[in-house]
């Protein structure tokens, strides 16, 4: 995933539209069709007001790692294994179908990766 992906990908999980986004961090809208279609990188000027307002590093946005940001990692994980197999289920049972989410994952289009998290963010909410 690249540094627009990412940028994007974390707009839409939050569920915030492109106008809010350019507004709150001082971008024009053109800026991010300009990031999205390559005719620019002048994001990389904005880089950490962008990962400022996402709560994330900017090595996670200029990497090319699929990785979730820093804000996704262990908490989260510990707390999804908690919903999903109990307290008194195993490490090597939340393990292995943590990891096997991971690998499935990885291998999706962008566009299904978006999917599939706003998915998960929607099961969250309903448990709440």
């Amino acid at each position: 995933m690249n540094t627009v992906e990412k940028i994007i990908f974390l707009i839409q999980q939050r569920g915030i539209e492109q106008k809010q986004f350019a507004n709150d961090i001082g971008i024009s809208q053109q800026a991010i069709s300009e990031w999205k279609s390559g005719k620019t990188q002048s994001y990389k000027k904005h880089i950490n007001k962008i990962a400022e307002y996402f709560n994330v590093s900017t090595d996670y946005l200029l990497s090319d790692s699929y990785d979730f940001p820093n804000s996704y990692s262990n908490n989260t994980i510990s707390h999804s294994k908690n919903i999903a197999f109990g307290e008194n289920s195993t490490i090597n049972e939340s393990d292995e179908l943590l990891s096997k989410f991971i690998k499935e994952f990885k291998q999706l289009e962008f566009n299904d990766m978006v999917k599939a998290m706003n998915y998960v963010v929607e099961l969250k909410n309903k448990e709440n």
